[in-house]
């Protein structure tokens, strides 16, 4: 009897915590509910951002818009223009141009946004009516690099500007001495577009030469009267392509459309050989990857073009 109520009686000390243990942590149902809180709370979280922006952003929508809350007085006729620009037009240009001033102004953005942009000087145009009488201005000024003679439809001569992008306009309101500075183009075909003319290609490349040049030889870029692109198409890569540059004391230098910086090295080393002996060039050819064709001017000894090899900073032999 005694050995049955060992085997089937059991005492209450013996049921122990073990017996309602929870299921472990590594079971496949705790790890679903760890999963659940986790993306349970990366919900939360990102529900919580966003209505912290939606609140500053409405915050900020309600200060420059208050009439939609009745907070003030309704749009008001513009009298002030908050205005800015990346190039030259200035504030007055821009309120002459856009009729700024008149009674009771109250302009379409969409329209004078495409009337300035239409003027190919400005790249981009930004406008937004502020509250209550406000009109913000933003233009982003094309960048000139170059000059260029067109000829109007009347038989006269105009100049025009050509930015680094190709955009040919006509300039306005640049000083005459930045006008001066740059070179004249020479060997380009003017196609008529919807904007005045189609852009040129290949300016970025020239861009690329007049900056490095002024960077490196800034009394020889100086010189640079007129950049010829009749045997540059805008293709870097043709064995063909070249860019003609007429100089005011070295005649006309040639160069690849490409490792400018090496062909200048070329250039400065010619140029101080050339001014140590007194010579003077009609012209010098520096598309030859480490060589450099000086052809000399007449009187000098009827001397006649000379292939050299010139290596940066050294003097040539």
């Amino acid at each position: 009897m005694d050995d049955f109520e060992d085997i089937n009686v059991r005492s209450w000390r013996s049921v122990g915590p073990a017996d309602n243990r929870a299921a472990p942590l590594t079971s496949p149902v705790m790890k679903r509910r760890r999963l659940r809180s986790f993306f349970k709370g990366i919900f939360y979280a990102c529900l919580l951002c966003a209505c912290i922006l939606g609140v500053l952003w409405a915050v900020k929508y309600v200060r420059e818009h208050p009439q939609i809350l009745h907070l003030g007085e309704p749009m008001q006729p513009v009298s002030t223009l908050d205005y800015s620009t990346s190039g030259v037009l200035s504030q007055q240009w821009v309120q002459d141009f856009i009729g700024f001033g008149a009674e009771n102004f109250e302009p379409d953005v969409k329209q004078l946004q495409k009337k300035l942009e239409d003027t190919v000087q400005v790249r981009q145009a930004s406008l937004e009516r502020i509250w209550p009488d406000i009109l913000k201005i933003r233009l982003v000024e094309e960048e000139p690099v170059a000059r260029v003679a067109v000829a109007l439809p009347d038989g006269r001569k105009a100049m025009y500007l050509v930015s680094r992008r190709g955009a040919v306009y006509q300039g306005r309101q640049y000083a005459q001495s930045t006008l001066r500075e740059l070179p004249w183009l020479d060997g380009v075909l003017l196609r008529r577009a919807e904007k005045g003319y189609a852009p040129l290609a290949g300016m970025s490349t020239v861009a690329e030469l007049l900056d490095e040049a002024r960077a490196r030889l800034p009394n020889v870029r100086a010189q640079f009267k007129v950049v010829s692109l009749e045997d540059f198409d805008g293709d870097v890569a043709a064995p063909w392509s070249v860019i003609r540059v007429k100089s005011e004391n070295l005649g006309e230098i040639v160069f690849a459309p490409r490792q400018f910086a090496r062909q200048l090295d070329y250039l400065a080393t010619a140029v101080n050989d050339f001014a140590s002996k007194n010579l003077k060039v009609k012209r010098i050819d520096l598309s030859t990857d480490g060589m450099a064709v000086a052809q000399l001017q007449d009187g000098q000894g009827g001397q006649p073009p000379r292939t050299v090899t010139v290596s940066p900073g050294a003097r040539r032999r």
